[in-house]
């Protein structure tokens, strides 16, 4: 076994290497982003809050609104129903009297005279010193004669003074009619106007659901792309870590093999050497060395520190 398979092993753990670091770049991008998309999911659902706030804030007003609304509507129903019972009134009166004569201008003036006469004799018969009965019962007389033309000429006049009292009545509750119907299109027109703002809230609030679930489903692509560089970079770890194993136990092999390949080379060396020995012939240092180690040869103490060209003994 040759470095040249640890110089394959080495070169394709380094091109690993670049694979992983890639993987791993690729993957915290994608995280990166995965943080970036929940950041932003995080902000619209804020502004979704804000929105939702503002439109119960909205419907609030506009509901007080349409309570005024429906109150003035209340009013001006119970105005009307009342204008409706003098309308039936005013008509009674009318039923009722219809055949009563109108008061001339004539009968008007007559009857202002005769109602001073009867306040000048009963003023007369109370104020008068010396009245006979005769003259009391005259005057009496006189004033039940014009009592009596009195009621002729102002037959109905009772009735006439009702059906003033209830036409009377009629501005007031028309006046009423008129601010309740205006209280109703001014509060409407709030109520309205409350209602298309806080519409527009919600329509906002739907926009940003919208935005959400495009944001949400990048999320959901954006995390199974994290997940799949996490896989395959843990398959690269894995993938390194057999890679290293397999490296070292090559490493420890060709080692091991080298110092086999030593041995060998020594034992050829000893093998030529003792040759050359046996031959008579010079052996140099290292064949020397080789035979020493395995005792093959002997040296005496006084040839220690000899030139090691020495010649061995037989």
């Amino acid at each position: 076994m040759s470095s040249q398979k640890i110089d394959d092993l080495e070169d394709n753990f380094n091109s690993l290497t670049k694979e992983i670091a890639d993987a791993r770049s690729k993957r915290d991008e994608f995280n990166s982003t995965t943080q970036e998309l929940i950041r932003l999911i995080k902000e619209q659902n804020s502004k979704i809050k804000e929105h939702l706030k503002k439109a119960q804030e909205l419907k609030e007003k506009r509901d007080t609104f349409n309570e005024n609304v429906q109150a003035a509507k209340n009013n001006r129903v119970t105005t009307q129903i009342a204008l409706e019972e003098l309308r039936k009134k005013l008509n009674e009166i009318k039923d009722k009297n219809k055949e009563l004569p109108q008061i001339t201008k004539d009968q008007q003036a007559q009857i202002k005279k005769l109602r001073s006469a009867v306040r000048a004799r009963n003023l007369e018969i109370e104020t008068a010193a010396s009245l006979s009965t005769q003259e009391e019962d005259r005057l009496i007389k006189e004033i039940e004669e014009m009592e009596s033309k009195l009621g002729e000429l102002t037959k109905g006049s009772d009735a006439r003074r009702e059906y003033g009292k209830v036409i009377a009545q009629f501005p007031a509750y028309k006046l009423q009619l008129k601010k309740y119907h205006d209280e109703v299109i001014v509060n409407s027109q709030e109520s309205q106007k409350y209602h298309e703002l806080m519409l527009k809230e919600y329509q906002a609030v739907d926009a940003l659901r919208e935005k959400i679930g495009q944001l949400e489903k990048e999320l959901n692509e954006n995390r199974k792309k994290a997940d799949q560089y996490h896989a395959q970079l843990l398959g690269y770890y894995k993938k390194r870590d057999g890679m290293r194993d397999e490296i070292m136990t090559t490493q420890r092999e060709v080692r091991a093999q080298r110092r086999k390949e030593r041995g060998n080379v020594a034992v050829l060396l000893r093998r030529l050497a003792k040759e050359r020995m046996e031959r008579g012939e010079k052996l140099d240092y290292i064949e020397f060395r080789l035979l020493l180690e395995k005792g093959e040869v002997e040296t005496d103490d006084d040839e220690e520190g000899s030139d090691t060209t020495n010649v061995a003994r037989q």
